[in-house]
């Protein structure tokens, strides 16, 4: 329950800055830190490091893959990726479509693109997301908050 109304508020908040017109609509230094820590984690991924992937994120983050289960706090999401890291090599790219910021909170629309490769079949497959991330600054840093993504064919 409390999961959920805090992904309200944020709804909420973010949605009343886009229609009063405060949130950022060009690149500014929140915008640019912000696509820098997407950057990163990219890398994160990339190289298979699920401890600088899980220190992008917030104390309190959640993940929601697609068929999988939602997965909360920094802990367990590093934990994620050690397991996802010890089956798969990631190499993907991400295109960002859409940053929204408004005070701490702000949101990323993305895609991505690239391949995973199963390391025990041996085999190569490409892959490619849509991404909504939300990000909220803590301790004067911007990190992930929620992550949601799903297959794009």
């Amino acid at each position: 329950m409390k999961t959920l109304s805090v992904q309200l508020f944020i709804t909420v908040v973010l949605g009343c800055a886009v229609l009063n017109g405060s949130a950022q609509t060009r690149p500014g230094k929140d915008e640019n830190e912000i696509t820098q820590v997407l950057s990163s984690y990219g890398n994160a991924l990339n190289s298979g490091d699920a401890k600088y992937a899980a220190s992008l994120y917030s104390a309190d983050c959640v993940v929601m893959p697609p068929d999988g289960p939602t997965v909360q706090g920094r802990e367990t999401v590093r934990n994620l990726y050690a397991g996802l890291f010890k089956d798969v090599s990631i190499r993907l790219s991400f295109h960002v479509d859409e940053v929204v910021v408004s005070n701490n909170l702000a949101y990323v629309r993305s895609t991505s693109k690239g391949t995973i490769r199963l390391l025990k079949a041996k085999k190569v497959i490409p892959e490619g997301n849509r991404e909504l991330f939300i990000f909220k600054k803590e301790n004067g840093s911007w990190k992930i908050s929620r992550y949601l993504f799903n297959l794009n064919k």
